[in-house]
C-alpha cells in the first residue's frame, strides 16, 4: 500500500462500493499533510465523473485524507453500450383502427364500403343498402364513431445507465415503421439482444411504428432510457415512411 511520505499527497489505492439503488462505483482514497489534502479536495469538487468526495482528518495525526466516488462502471472508464443494464419488454397496447376495418365489416367489398363512404360524405340521411352490413356501417360512422380501439402489442427496451454515460439519446429513425428483423438488428448494434423468451412471442410480420424515446433522471444518480415500437398489420407505408 502507498504510504503518506510527508508534505504532499498519495494515493492509497481503490476499492469498490455497492449501493442497490446507484449500483456499482469506484472509491479512491488520497493521505496528505492538510494543505495539499485540502488543496486536492477542492479540485475535485465539480470534476467529470467525481459523485461524491469528502475530506476528514486521520484521528489526531496530522494526516488528513481524501476519498472519492466514481460513477463508472470500470476502474477509470465510463460506461459504454456493453455493460449497460437492460430489459425488454412485450406488452399489451391498444392502438385506434378505422371501423371499416372492424371484423364486423369484413364481408363487404371496397366497392360496397365506397358506397357507404358516397352517403356519408353527401350527408344523405336515413341511407339504405342492400346489404345490412352497408347499412351497420353507415349507422355507426353518421353516429360520430369512425375508430375502434383493438387489442395489439408495443415492444419497450428499458436501459439503465449512471448519469457519466456521455452518449447522446438517438432519435433517429422515429416515426417510421421497422420490419421485426430491423429492430433485432438495432439491439444487437447497442449490445441489448432481444431474449429468445420475447422472440418466441413477437409477431414477425406486420410494421413497427418507432416512438420517441423517453429519458428519465433517477434520484440515485441513474438515468433510464425507455424506447418503444407499436406494432400493427395495417401501419399505411403512404403515411409512414418505413425505415431503410
Amino acid at each position: 500500500m502507498a504510504q503518506f511520505l510527508g508534505n504532499i499527497i498519495t494515493e492509497q489505492g481503490q476499492g469498490w462500493r455497492y449501493d442497490p439503488q446507484s449500483g456499482e462505483s469506484l472509491v479512491r482514497r488520497w493521505r496528505g499533510s492538510k494543505q495539499f489534502a485540502e488543496a486536492y479536495y477542492n479540485s475535485l469538487k465539480g470534476q467529470a465523473g467525481v459523485l461524491n468526495v469528502s475530506f476528514e482528518q486521520d484521528g489526531e495525526s496530522p494526516v488528513y485524507i481524501v476519498t472519492a466516488q466514481y460513477g463508472q462502471v470500470e476502474q477509470g472508464i465510463p460506461e459504454t453500450d456493453g455493460t449497460i443494464p437492460y430489459f425488454w419488454e412485450l406488452a399489451g397496447n391498444m392502438i385506434d383502427k378505422s371501423v371499416k376495418e372492424n371484423p364486423a365489416f369484413s364481408s363487404l367489398t371496397a366497392d360496397q364500403k365506397a358506397a357507404v363512404k358516397k352517403a356519408v360524405d353527401e350527408n344523405t340521411a336515413n341511407a339504405t343498402f342492400p346489404e345490412a352490413a352497408q347499412t351497420a356501417l353507415y349507422d355507426e360512422i353518421m353516429s360520430g364513431r369512425e375508430t375502434y380501439q383493438t387489442s395489439s402489442y408495443v415492444l419497450r427496451i428499458n436501459r439503465t445507465f449512471s448519469s457519466l454515460y456521455e452518449n447522446t439519446v438517438s432519435t433517429t429513425d422515429v416515426g417510421k415503421l421497422y420490419t421485426y428483423a430491423q429492430i433485432q438488428s438495432e439491439a444487437s448494434s447497442i449490445a441489448s439482444p432481444i431474449s429468445n423468451a420475447v422472440n418466441a412471442n413477437t409477431p414477425s410480420s406486420g410494421y413497427w411504428l418507432k416512438q420517441a424515446p423517453v429519458l428519465s433522471e433517477l434520484s440515485n444518480r441513474k438515468l433510464q432510457l425507455n424506447q418503444e415500437w407499436w406494432w400493427s398489420d395495417t401501419w399505411s407505408t403512404v403515411l409512414y415512411d418505413l425505415k431503410t
